[in-house]
């Protein structure tokens, strides 16, 4: 019998071999024990902490959150026979010997008690002993009341107690004896000889087998691609084969060239051509001469998100590189517009910046005064932009300087616009023939 009481309490029967598991806790999460760490399990008297009955060391052989105690049952034959209960104290222990501490034993609660049952009568190997009697007598008493009689009973299991010990060790003798005592031969046993081999080799001892006793490969080997069904070195894979876009989709592939084109409304139907034919979420290359700037090669990429909506997004080397960009919205191509225009003069850039929620657009107007301009004067200068809306900002120079120009007696600056030009007031003398370069941004009338 054995069990472990809510207590922690252990009850076990004398001669009983069982295991225990023992885990431990640490910061509120379970501990883990270290390799080489000891659990040390221990039984002593009641109240009588010298006094140690059986004491056992279990070495931590790899981390685990569980350490097995084995008692065995020479293990828990502590002290003489009992003829009723004996309660011992017990307690576990981590690292005794060189840091100690206290998985289980005394604490708030008491003692651990560790409480021994009394075992079985073995005849063969505990013969009842005259001091055995008077529990002999108890337990007959149900056959008699009279000591005497249950004493002869006694006496009597006692001598057929020897006898059974005698046969017993007699047995035990002879099962011990590896000598073959009866010639039991291979065959009778169904065992194999040890003049069999195996691939040659003796079964006298443990057998040894290298790659080549059983057909396979040596560890040096390095076998060609051949060999294991791989492609050799040399091979080079066609799109296909690797399944990608063929010669021509994707960025990869050539370009498609356009015939020149000279105006948007050209633009729009050779790019509604190519779209028509994309699939959703295609990419194409594309590449034409002309519009928005005649002579100029574009380079651009068309993207199709769907039917209605998508991109096409241009660059020019010219003039250091300059980007453009068209929409598809609502099933139709917008206007083109300017990233990063060129600003040559006299042409009107639509770009990608808003105002207001309108595009904003930008014009170099170049103007030169043939005269000399006398200071006081209100200079109109035809800036050329047609349903002109709104004049957001004018940036103005000449040589190197500046408008608004501002000196200790005099300035220079716009004062003004209309619908057909922007008023200059000079408050200063400027000499005939000089260049002015005005860059306006402004928003138009739809």
């Amino acid at each position: 019998m054995f069990k472990i009481n809510t207590d922690l309490s252990i009850e076990i029967t004398r001669g009983d071999a069982v295991e225990l598991i023992v885990t431990a806790q640490e910061s509120g999460k379970n501990y883990v024990f270290k390799t080489g760490e000891i659990v040390r399990f221990k039984v002593f008297e009641k109240k009588g902490c010298d006094c140690v009955v059986l004491q056992k060391d279990f070495g931590v052989e790899s981390d685990t959150e569980e350490v097995t105690i084995v008692l065995e049952e020479a293990d828990t034959k502590i002290g003489e026979l009992i003829h009723k209960p004996k309660d011992y104290w017990y307690e576990v222990e981590l690292n005794p010997d060189t840091f100690p501490n206290t998985i289980i034993g005394y604490d708030a609660a008491g003692a651990k008690v560790f409480k021994l049952y009394p075992e079985g009568r073995d005849l063969g190997t505990d013969p009842i002993m005259p001091e055995d009697i008077p529990f002999v007598d108890k337990e007959l008493d149900m056959t008699s009341h009279n000591p005497v009689e249950n004493q002869a009973i006694a006496k009597k299991f006692a001598e057929v107690d020897e006898s059974v010990g005698k046969n017993a060790t007699a047995i035990r003798n002879h099962a011990n004896n590896k000598e073959n005592p009866h010639s039991v031969t291979v065959a009778q046993i169904g065992a194999v000889p040890t003049s069999r081999t195996v691939n040659g080799k003796s079964l006298t001892g443990n057998i040894a087998l290298s790659a080549s006793d059983v057909g396979a490969r040596p560890n040096t080997w390095m076998p060609t691609a051949e060999q294991v069904g791989a492609r050799p070195s040399t091979w080079t894979p066609t799109a296909e084969q690797v399944g990608a876009a063929p010669t021509g989709y994707g960025y990869g592939g050539y370009a498609i060239s356009l015939n020149d084109v000279a105006s948007e409304a050209e633009l729009d139907t050779a790019l509604a051509t190519i779209y028509d034919n994309m699939a959703a979420r295609e990419t194409k290359l594309v590449t034409y001469i002309g519009y928005p700037t005649s002579g100029w090669r574009w380079f651009g990429i068309i993207s199709k998100s769907s039917a209605n909506n998508g991109s096409f997004v241009a660059h020019s080397a010219v003039y250091g590189g300059c980007k453009v960009i068209k929409t598809k919205n609502g099933g139709t191509w917008q206007p083109i517009e300017w990233e990063n225009p060129p600003m040559l003069p006299g042409i009107p850039y639509r770009t990608i910046e808003r105002f207001n929620n309108k595009p904003v657009y930008k014009k170099l107007v170049v103007y030169t005064n043939a005269d000399a301009i006398s200071s006081g004067t209100n200079l109109p200068i035809p800036h050329g932009i047609t349903n002109l809306s709104g004049l957001i900002s004018v940036n103005a120079s000449t040589d190197y300087y500046l408008l608004p120009y501002v000196s200790a007696s005099t300035s220079s600056a716009v004062s003004g616009w209309n619908s057909t030009n922007i008023t200059m007031n000079w408050n200063s003398s400027w000499g005939a023939g000089r260049t002015w370069y005005f860059e306006l941004r402004y928003t138009i009338n739809a």
